[in-house]
């Protein structure tokens, strides 16, 4: 796993970051087209931090198989990927 500089612009620590990768609430494979440099689709996660007090968390990473990811993307949730995360969830439950 390797971070981009990007990845600390919003004062995010790591520790937070991978909490709410690996207790994310959301996940979006290849939520958006590939930015060249870039030859891959970014993820999204969507979790929270540790703090239960604290706003949950976008992050977006790359995949590089087999088996390494490129963070180079965190911080707090804005309305615009809770409101996709939202939507998600609903077509989910309308296809149960």
């Amino acid at each position: 796993m390797t971070w981009a500089d990007s990845a600390s612009k919003h004062g995010v620590p790591r520790e937070d970051a991978l909490w709410a990768l690996t207790h994310f609430i959301y996940e979006e494979r290849g939520f958006e087209v590939t930015r060249p440099p870039a030859t891959v689709a970014p993820d999204l996660y969507i979790g929270p931090q540790r703090s239960r007090t604290a706003p949950l968390l976008e992050v977006m990473l790359e995949r590089h198989p087999p088996s390494s990811l490129w963070i180079f993307h965190v911080m707090a949730l804005r309305p615009a990927f809770r409101a996709r995360m939202n939507a998600a969830k609903i077509t989910q439950k309308g296809r149960r």
